[in-house]
């Protein structure tokens, strides 16, 4: 959700979430968001599909081990066209989030071609993290304001505990 002096712009990318004003209420979906709401606008008249959206890709090394070790596998964001799946070049800010521990924040910006890879050793260790049961799942959302209408992307990867 972003305010901004022209109205509130609320997207969501994955559950449920309902929204409400002094006139009327929506159930916003996957994939929907609200374009410059105001206290009295008819919010089922706002509610628009989201265009783009992050496409996660976790994929083995070069030369990587037959092992699913976090320090094999790579994270590929690409951001794209929802329904045409075309990659889009923009150079934008993304945040990574997860539900295992990071050591900080982690903010990544895109190439001019709207994408970027990094090793998933690089983004969290799973050192210390005792709760993270082997299942890892990574949250990748535009991270600046002005692309509510950005779709976050999702990967769920299964890895074996590092020695």
């Amino acid at each position: 959700m972003t305010r901004r002096p022209d109205g509130i712009f609320i997207s969501l990318s994955s559950g449920e979430a309902r929204v409400r004003n002094g006139l009327s209420s929506v159930t916003l979906n996957p994939g929907e968001w609200l374009n410059k709401v105001g206290s009295r606008d008819l919010l089922n008249l706002k509610v628009l599909p989201m265009l783009n959206l992050l496409d996660v890709e976790v994929t083995r090394e070069e030369n990587g081990k037959e092992t699913q070790m976090s320090s094999d596998l790579m994270l590929k964001i690409q951001l794209k066209r929802r329904n045409s799946k075309r990659n889009l070049g923009l150079k934008l800010p993304v945040l990574l989030s997860s539900n295992m521990v990071f050591p900080v924040a982690r903010t990544l910006t895109l190439n001019r071609k709207g994408a970027a890879t990094i090793r998933l050793s690089e983004i969290a260790s799973l050192r210390g993290d005792e709760g993270y049961a082997d299942r890892v799942q990574i949250i990748i959302s535009p991270d600046a304001p002005g692309y509510e209408k950005i779709g976050a992307g999702f990967a769920d990867v299964s890895l074996m505990p590092e020695s």
